[in-house]
Formats: C-alpha cells, structure tokens, sequence
C-alpha cells in the first residue's frame, strides 16, 4: 500500500527567548516508574544577564589595599561582585586582621582560620568581635543570609557546641567550611555547605591545571546543603606551581563553574562561584560577552512533506532515522538486519527524515534498497536531527502504537577527531543482531528499563556544561526537575540510543516547533538541539525509569570534558 503525497502544517509560535552566553563583564538512577504525567508549567524566560556571583579571596598581601577601597572598581569591572577576606584568631578569640568590611561598594564576608585551639570563653569573644562585621551595610549576604566561611574547624572547643557559638553572631548566619572534604561531610558536621577545597601545589611538584579542568566538566552533584565551586587563577609568581595553566584554560573552568552554580541554584542570581587569586583573576578575566545566539528566520522552505508505503504495525520495531548526510544514510540502512527483509528477526518499520532538498533521492534509495515499511519526512535543514525526531518520528511512533525503537541519525561531526569512528560506533553497537533481536522482549521482563545507550556514552550532565546551560536553566523552569536533581543524572550523548517508545511521551509535552531551533550556522554545541539531546535522558529518568549502558568497547567515544586528561599528566 502506498500512502498519498501530503504537506503536513506546522503550528506558529512566538520564538523562544535566548539567553545571553555566561562569560564577561556582565548507570542512572533507578526509582520507582511514575505513573503521573510529568507536568510542564508556562514558559519562565530567564533574565538575559543572568550571570553567577564571582566572589573572590584576597591574600594577605591585599588586605591593606583592600581595606581603603581602591580594589573595588577594577574589581566590579572585572565581574567581581564581593571580597572573602582572610582574618586569622589567635587562641584567645581575638581577630588578627580586619574586622569589618573595607571602604569600597563592594560586600565582603570573613574568612575566619582558627590558629590555635578555643576555648568556650575565646569563642564567645570571637562572637563579640565578629558582630560588629555584620552590622555593617557593607557585609556580604548569600542567599539572604550574612556569610561566614571557617577553616581549622577542628580547633573549636567542641564539634557541636563550638559551631553553635558562632552562629550567635548573626542571625540565620550561613556558615560555609572552607577546608578539604564534602558537602554532605559538611552537613553532617553542622555546616550549611562546603567551599570546594583546591590545593596549592609547589614549584618542586607542579599540578597539572587541565584536571581541574576534568574534573570541573565531571562533577556530580551529592544534593544538600551550599556547595561554592572554586576556580583558580594563577599569577605570574604562581605558574611554576601549575602545569598547563593558561588564561584560555582559566576562561573555560570559570565559566564550567559558574554554569554548574546557576543549573544547581535554579538560575538564582545568587548562585556563587569561589575565585582564588584577585591578582590572577585581574590578569586572565574575560574581555566582554559574546554575541548571543539568536533564534533566527529561515529564508529556506519549512514545511515537512510525507510520503510513505506499507502498513506500520504496533508489534514492530520502529527505527526512527536522521539522514542528512546521504552516503552515510545509503550505508546506515544496508547495515539494517537483512536489508530490511528481517529473517527471522523483529520486524523494522523505518520512520525518516532528510532534508527537503534531497527527498526524492533518498525516495528512490528506500525503493532499491526494497525497504517494505516506511514513513519518509522530507523536512527542513533546521534543529540537526532533534527537531525532526521531536516534531515527525516520535509522534508518529507513538500514534501507531509501537512499543519498541531505535534512534539513528548520519553522524559526522567534522569538528571532532576521528568523527566519522564515533558515528559508526553509535550505529553498529545499537543495530546490533542480539540488541534489535532482544529489544522488545527485554521490554517486556524488565518494566523499568527505558533507554539503551552505545557503550561509552552515559556521561554527567556537567560535561560541556558551560555551553548548554542557558537552554538548559530555561527548560529547567518549565519542569519539575530541580538543578540540583539534573546534576545528579547522566545522559545518553551522541543522542543515538534505543528502548521504550512510552518512555519519550512527555517529550511533546515540551510544545516545541521548528522555530524555537536555531537555524544551522555550523554550531557544534550550544543550542537547543543540544540541550534536548540531555533532555531526553532527563525525562527517561524522572519518570523511574533506567538508562542502561550496552556492553562493549568505547574506544572511538570522544573523551569530552578533558576526559583524555590522565590522573598523572
């Protein structure tokens, strides 16, 4: 049976706002399947200068410069929104150092480091001293609340006691330890939170500054508390210590790190990030904003055409397929079971999308190859393949009624070494004989199972973060996922995978229409299509169900986020 011509209409829509890019002076979890549909509320558009608080640590060396308030406009200029300020206590809880904030416009909070063990009495002293500090108008304030930040914690009279003295020096005081361990360690010490502790090396053993770097696109959230991601900048006294540093690498983990802080504090204009290094910071800081990324008119048609021929049935295995690249499209669908004949396997229906330009030849493709079953989609250049597997293959998925699919799509990225291993990689590990074979019998046995992912691809949310986030934070508050939740989830990159057709329902939940993507300008991160590519994962997983890694080697993976980065180099 061959199904008539059509032109399928696409709904309007005002464009989505595009936030402005964050730099410049301005296996998953496994729960419990939900049965309630996940619910979207109205579109919440971000500020488009919404940006994190760079607070930044003087040395001792500033303090005297500091206090007459001569730092602070070079510092606003340079993205700086508060001082932490270094103030030692001596054992009887006297301040040695300032106590109270400079003479510049610019908050700042103390850094206290205990020298020498307390007493109760010293720590009521110190408590005497520290709450003229947050009397003062020009006492920094996180979230609300008068910050403090204690190192030598294990120099207070008591673990308990001691840290409950403190807090009557202010009220609702936020007390931050700013000494190695984790944020939940923290926690449970009585601490609100955790600054992330960054050692500072010798010249006799330099670090490498690319693992920070690693370790920034790697991190994971462990929920609770206050977590200040630390960025280090370097001085020029200070390059020996460092192997690698540069103002590029500096530029990228501060804003790694401040993209992180916005995701997990829900876009909050709050949302801190811990700078080492005024000096180091003034020499590297970002020169200015880049142009945003604007969510452009086409001049090229956008109207899907369909075509189609054989009867789709429910039981069979949807393959749903991107085919931009047209060679690689011809080899893709050779490399389907049987070439489409499926002897004695599941049977493929082929759901397709290319773009309008070339449908008629990928038509005749499809009519040599004798593919029996297929829904063809001839669709703008627009939204990579994510716009057409949201707008084309998965509704019609869904509406036939299958229960089982595998996503493809022409992977080529030329921006990447080795891209066209990384592409054949995704495929064959997911058209795999006993993956295609299996697939809906696992479904089956294993209710909980939603997505399977080519071996190698499950990563953190937190890689490349610094790119995506503003889409993200956007879809973030349409959702019910928080920022601390999604940094606690892996996703599934490449955005090939297989698994449960129900699982991506609430995907058209989203309403997104092609104009919400940006037109293609050879963007290789960053946009939208991006942002879903995380996105489906997301949704997979709130839902209870589990994202499952398929055995095998992941060589040809890209190591993205300095993953090539070695423990020793």
């Amino acid at each position: 049976m061959r199904l008539s011509r059509a032109t399928a209409p696409i709904r309007a829509r005002s464009r989505m706002d595009r936030l402005s890019r964050l730099i410049g002076i301005e296996s998953a979890t496994v729960g419990v399947i939900v049965t309630v549909p996940l619910r979207l509320h109205p579109l919440v558009r971000p500020h488009p200068t919404v940006r994190a608080r760079w607070l930044c640590r003087l040395t001792p060396d500033e303090l005297a410069v500091w206090r007459t308030g001569a730092l602070d406009a070079a510092a606003a200029a340079a993205g700086l929104v508060g001082w932490i300020v270094p103030v030692g206590v001596n054992g009887t809880g006297a301040l040695i150092g300032p106590a109270s904030p400079g003479e510049g416009p610019l908050p700042s909070a103390p850094l206290l480091q205990l020298q020498a063990p307390l007493t109760p009495m010293a720590e009521r002293e110190l408590v005497t001293q520290l709450r003229g500090w947050w009397r003062h108008r020009r006492a920094l304030h996180l979230f609300g609340r008068p910050l403090l930040v204690l190192q030598g914690c294990d120099r207070l009279s008591h673990a308990v006691f001691g840290l409950q003295r403190l807090r009557h020096a202010a009220a609702n005081l936020l007390v931050l330890r700013g000494e190695p361990g984790g944020a939940a360690d923290a926690l449970e010490h009585g601490f609100d939170g955790q600054v992330q502790w960054l050692s500072q090396p010798g010249p006799e053993r330099p670090f490498p500054y690319l693992q920070h770097l690693k370790a920034a696109h790697h991190r994971m959230d462990t929920g609770g508390g206050v977590w200040l991601p630390a960025v280090q900048a370097v001085t020029t006294p200070m390059e020996p210590c460092f192997k690698g540093a540069s103002a590029e690498a500096y530029r990228e983990w501060l804003a790694q790190a401040s993209a992180w802080s916005l995701l997990r504090h829900d876009g909050s204009p709050d949302a801190p990030v811990w700078i080492e290094s005024w000096s180091g910071h003034q020499r590297w800081s970002p020169v200015g904003p880049p142009d945003p990324a604007a969510v452009s008119p086409s001049l090229t048609r956008e109207d899907p055409e369909f075509r189609g021929w054989g009867e789709c049935r429910a039981e069979h295995l949807a393959v749903l397929v991107h085919g931009f690249y047209l060679d690689r499209l011809e080899a893709l669908l050779a490399g389907l079971p049987a070439a489409g004949n499926q002897e004695g396997l599941s049977e493929l229906d082929l759901y397709l999308s290319t773009p309008l330009d070339q449908l008629d030849e990928v038509e005749e493709l499809l009519q040599d190859l004798g593919l029996p079953r297929v829904r063809l989609y001839g669709v703008a250049n627009r939204g990579r393949d994510i716009a057409p597997f949201l707008l084309q293959l998965l509704p019609a998925a869904l509406e036939r009624g299958h229960t089982a699919f595998v996503k493809l799509h022409t992977k080529h990225s030329p921006h990447l070494d080795h891209g066209e291993d990384w592409g054949r990689h995704l495929t064959n590990a997911l058209l795999a004989v006993d993956v295609i074979d299996t697939l809906q019998a696992r479904l089956e046995v294993e209710p909980d199972l939603g997505l399977l992912a080519p071996p190698g691809t499950l990563l953190p949310t937190s890689v490349e973060l610094h790119s995506n986030w503003p889409h993200l934070l956007t879809m973030r508050q349409r959702s019910e996922f928080s920022g601390q939740w999604l940094l606690q989830q892996r996703f599934i990159a490449g955005s090939m995978f297989a698994g449960r057709v129900q699982a991506l329902r609430p995907l058209l939940d989203l309403g997104l229409h092609l104009q919400d993507f940006e037109t293609e300008t050879g963007q290789v991160d960053g946009t939208l299509a991006h942002a879903i590519e995380r996105w489906i994962s997301f949704v997979v997983l709130w839902q209870g169900f589990r994202l499952e890694a398929l055995p095998g080697s992941a060589q040809a993976v890209p190591r993205f986020g300095y993953g090539w980065i070695r423990d020793n180099d």
